[in-house]
């Protein structure tokens, strides 16, 4: 677990891979702690869990909960449900699946084969996430990863095709970008207002920038794209149906 929000008055989860191997009575006092303390301060969001499976992974380490995808799922869904229980927007992360990666794509970019078994899982996802009884909004991330047996030379998370997988069985998924600076993203030459743009085209209706994007960076981007916004009514639908999403999404907390 990745936790930003640390010290006197908030629960220390465990790493992920050691919550998938405690029993799931037990881990649900800590996680409704967690999950009230998150909405007490104001938090509305979690990108958590991750549903990247792997016996091991040389990056993502402790955060894979586990190699059964059967597990993966059970503990996955139960946690989404905790936190959706709390008001709180879980995402399950990272679509279409990181556990066959290999670097770090902080740093570098990397394509890999996704097989039945990621699409299973997502599968199983999306049919427990409707069963809720809170009846929570499935939000899933899309990872900066290519898929060498579809879209291999472009992140899934700046590819239109990708991302179109992935909503052709949850039409009414939100769909949430990695931070955007990433390398895999980046590449040798694209700016942080290109990658913005693709992201946009792409499907995803959550941006996210991680916290080496200064304010400057994101007003330029912001202003350029402004001005597509103007002057292309292709760029312009994108943005609509991002717009449309997000509002749909938050006026539904609303109700």
């Amino acid at each position: 677990v990745t936790q930003r929000f640390t010290g006197e008055g908030f629960t220390r989860l465990p790493s992920w891979q050691l919550q998938c191997q405690t029993e799931l009575g037990l881990l649900e006092p800590e996680w409704e702690a967690s999950a009230r303390e998150l909405q007490e301060v104001g938090v509305t969001m979690v990108l958590a869990p991750v549903v990247d499976f792997a016996t091991s992974h040389p990056v993502l380490g402790t955060r894979i909960c586990s190699g059964d995808p059967e597990q993966v799922v059970a503990y996955a869904s139960a946690w989404y449900e905790t936190l959706a229980d709390f008001g709180l927007q879980p995402v399950f992360k990272h679509f279409p699946g990181l556990g066959a990666t290999t670097v770090d794509l902080h740093t570098s970019f990397e394509s890999v084969t996704i097989g039945a078994q990621e699409a299973a899982l997502y599968e199983a996802l999306i049919a427990n996430v409707k069963n809720m009884k809170s009846a929570p909004t499935l939000a899933v991330m899309a990872s900066h990863v290519g898929v060498s047996n579809q879209f291999a030379e472009i992140p899934c998370s700046l590819s239109e095709a990708c991302l179109q997988e992935l909503k052709s069985i949850a039409p009414d998924v939100l769909v949430v970008s990695d931070a955007l600076e990433m390398k895999s993203t980046m590449g040798e030459d694209r700016t942080l207002t290109d990658v913005t743009r693709l992201a946009i085209r792409a499907g995803n209706h959550v941006l996210v920038y991680g916290p080496d994007v200064d304010q400057e960076a994101l007003e330029e981007t912001k202003a350029s794209l402004g001005r597509l916004y103007d002057a292309s009514p292709t760029f312009r639908a994108s943005v609509d149906q991002a717009v449309t999403r997000v509002l749909t999404y938050k006026y539904s907390k609303m109700e």
